[in-house]
C-alpha cells in the first residue's frame, strides 16, 4: 500500500512538470511566433526566370548573390549578350524553411543565367555622333560616304571633300572637316594657296579673293566619330544611315514679325498651314493684330545633320545709306523730326552669303562699288528733358471732365473752389494772354516749350501780364466766377499746337 502511494505521487509530479513546461512554452514561444507572423517576414524566396531557386535571409543577400553571379559570367565570356533576366525576391510569412548559403544561392543564379547566354558575332564599326543622335556604320569609308551624301546636295560640282582627322589624345576618335577637293587637311598645298591669296590657313577662301562661287561648307551640328564594336543588327547600311541622318523632322522655333507681315504670309513663308500656326500659338486667331517685333512659335522641317554653305557672289542692287541722327536741345527727349528724307542709291556688291540647308541665314558685304550715291535720311532727336506739369491749384473739387457736354465739346476740366483761390502756373513759360477773353471771362494763357499752351479761365483777378516769364508753381491769378460760369471754379485747358487735349493726361485729377 505504501509503495503504490509513492508511485502515484511520482506520476502526479511528472504530470505537473509536463504541464508546467507546456504552460511556459505557450507563454513564451507562441507570442514570439505570433510576433513573427504579424510582421509577415519569415524568409525570402528567390525566383529567376520563373524558376524558384531557394530561400535566403534578406533581400540584400539575394542582390549580392545575383551581382556576384553576373560578374562571374562577364569575366568568363568576352563576346556575349545576356538575355534580360527576370529576377524577383518574395517575402514569405512561414516560420520554417531551409536557408541556402550565400555561395549556394550564387551558384544557383549562375547556373540559371548561364543557360540564357547567347553568343553573338561582333565586328569593328564606327559610330557617328551628331549632337545627341547616333548612327553606327561598318567602316571609315561608310562614314565618309555618309558625310559626302549629306553635303552633295549643296556641292553640285563636288568642290569639297570630307576628311576624318584623328584625335591627338584618342586614336579611336575622329573629327570631321571639309576642304577644297584635292587639298588634304595637312597638305602643303594649303600653304601655297594661302600665299596666293586663294585660301586662308584653315582651308577657306581668303577674304581678299573676290572669285565667285562656293567658298565654304561645314556642318551646323557637332559631329564626332568613334571606332567601336557592334553586332551586325546594330550596324546600319550606308543608305539606311543616309536616310536616318537626312530625314526631316518638325522642330519648333521662334519667328519675329517683320513690317508687312500678316498671319497668312507668315504661314506661307514658313511652309506651314494657317491652322497649325493657330494651334502652336495659344490665343492667336484670324482677328489677332500683329506688330513688328512680335514673336510667334512656328515649326520648321530640320534634318539631324544640317549643312552650312557660304557662297561668294557679285550683284547690283539699290541701297540706302545709314540713317543719320542729330541732337536738338530745343526739342523734348522722345520727340523726333525728319530734316532730310534721303534718297535711294545704286551699287555693285561682292558679298559672302551663308545658307543653312539652302536657306539664306546671313549676308556679309566684302567689297562694293557705288554707282549712284544714296543720300542719308537725317533725323533730329530731342534731348531736352520734358516739363512735368502740375495741378494748377491746391484743393478744389473736380466737377467737369474733358468731354462732350450740352451738345458741344468741353475743351478742358473744371475744379469747383472758393472764389479767390490762388491759381498756379502748371509749368514754366511765357504769358501770351492776360485779360478778358469772351466766355472764359478773365483768362490767362501761358505758352510752354514745344507747342504746348495752358489756359486758366473764369478768374476773379490776374497777377501777370503778357510777355512775362513765369516759373512752375508761380501764382498767376485767383479763381472766380467771370464769363460763362455757373459758380466759382477754375476752368483749365492744355492745348498742343492749338488743339485741346485732355489735361488729365498731364496733371492729376485730385
Amino acid at each position: 500500500m505504501t509503495k503504490l502511494t509513492r508511485y502515484n505521487r511520482k506520476i502526479k509530479l511528472t504530470i505537473v512538470k509536463a504541464m508546467s513546461l507546456t504552460c511556459l512554452f505557450c507563454l513564451f514561444y507562441i507570442p514570439i511566433a505570433e510576433k513573427k507572423n504579424s510582421s509577415n517576414v519569415g524568409y525570402y524566396t528567390v525566383v529567376l526566370n520563373d524558376v524558384e531557386l531557394g530561400a535566403v535571409n534578406s533581400v540584400e543577400e539575394a542582390d549580392e548573390a545575383f551581382a556576384a553571379a553576373r560578374k562571374r559570367l562577364s569575366s568568363e565570356n568576352s563576346d556575349v549578350v545576356y538575355m534580360n533576366p527576370d529576377f524577383k525576391v518574395y517575402e514569405e510569412s512561414k516560420l520554417f524553411a531551409t536557408r541556402m548559403s550565400e555561395k549556394d544561392i550564387e551558384n544557383a543564379i549562375y547556373d540559371n543565367l548561364a543557360s540564357s547566354v547567347v553568343d553573338v558575332d561582333v565586328e569593328e564599326a564606327y559610330t557617328v555622333r551628331i549632337d545627341d543622335f547616333t548612327v553606327t556604320v561598318a567602316s571609315k569609308d561608310d562614314v565618309l560616304g555618309l558625310m559626302d551624301k549629306v553635303k552633295s546636295g549643296f556641292d553640285a560640282n563636288n568642290e569639297f571633300q570630307v576628311n576624318l582627322v584623328a584625335d591627338d589624345k584618342d586614336a579611336e576618335q575622329y573629327s570631321v572637316n571639309m576642304v577644297k577637293a584635292g587639298i588634304g587637311s595637312n597638305s602643303s598645298d594649303i600653304v601655297a594657296a594661302a600665299i596666293n591669296g586663294e585660301l586662308s590657313a584653315d582651308g577657306t577662301v581668303a577674304e581678299g579673293n573676290t572669285q565667285e562661287g562656293l567658298t565654304e561648307i561645314s556642318f551646323q551640328q557637332s559631329v564626332s566619330v568613334i571606332k567601336t564594336t557592334a553586332g551586325k543588327d546594330q550596324i546600319s547600311k550606308l543608305d539606311e544611315a543616309v536616310e536616318a541622318v537626312t530625314k526631316e523632322k518638325a522642330e519648333k522655333t521662334i519667328y519675329e514679325v517683320e513690317v508687312g507681315d500678316c498671319l497668312s504670309t507668315i504661314a506661307a513663308k514658313n511652309e506651314i498651314k494657317l491652322s497649325e500656326l493657330y494651334d502652336l500659338n495659344e490665343g492667336v486667331t484670324e482677328d489677332t493684330k500683329l506688330m513688328p517685333g512680335d514673336q510667334l512659335i512656328i515649326t520648321v522641317p530640320k534634318p539631324e545633320l544640317s549643312v552650312v554653305t557660304t557662297e561668294r557672289a557679285t550683284y547690283e542692287e539699290t541701297y540706302n545709306a545709314d540713317v543719320q541722327y542729330v541732337e536738338n536741345d530745343s526739342m523734348y527727349r522722345g520727340t523726333s523730326n525728319v530734316i532730310q528724307k534721303g534718297t535711294d542709291g545704286y551699287r555693285r556688291v561682292t558679298a559672302d552669303i551663308t545658307y543653312v540647308d539652302g536657306k539664306e541665314s546671313s549676308r556679309t558685304i566684302i567689297t562694293q562699288t557705288i554707282i549712284e550715291e544714296s543720300q542719308p535720311k537725317i533725323i533730329e532727336l530731342g534731348t531736352q528733358t520734358p516739363p512735368t506739369y502740375v495741378r494748377p491749384l491746391y484743393g478744389g473739387t473736380f466737377t467737369s471732365a474733358f468731354e462732350y457736354r450740352w451738345g458741344k465739346m468741353h475743351s478742358g476740366v473744371d475744379w469747383s473752389c472758393p472764389q479767390g483761390t490762388p491759381i498756379m502756373a502748371t509749368a514754366s513759360g511765357r504769358v501770351v494772354r492776360a485779360g478778358w477773353y469772351s466766355g472764359y471771362g478773365y483768362c490767362v494763357d501761358i505758352q510752354h516749350a514745344n507747342g504746348v499752351m495752358s489756359r486758366y479761365g473764369h478768374l476773379s483777378s490776374i497777377k501777370v501780364s503778357v510777355g512775362q516769364t513765369v516759373s512752375q508753381y508761380d501764382v498767376v491769378a485767383y479763381s472766380g466766377n467771370t464769363g460763362d460760369s455757373t459758380g466759382p471754379h477754375l476752368h483749365f485747358e492744355i492745348r498742343i499746337n492749338g488743339t485741346a487735349v485732355n489735361p488729365l493726361n498731364y496733371v492729376n485729377k485730385y
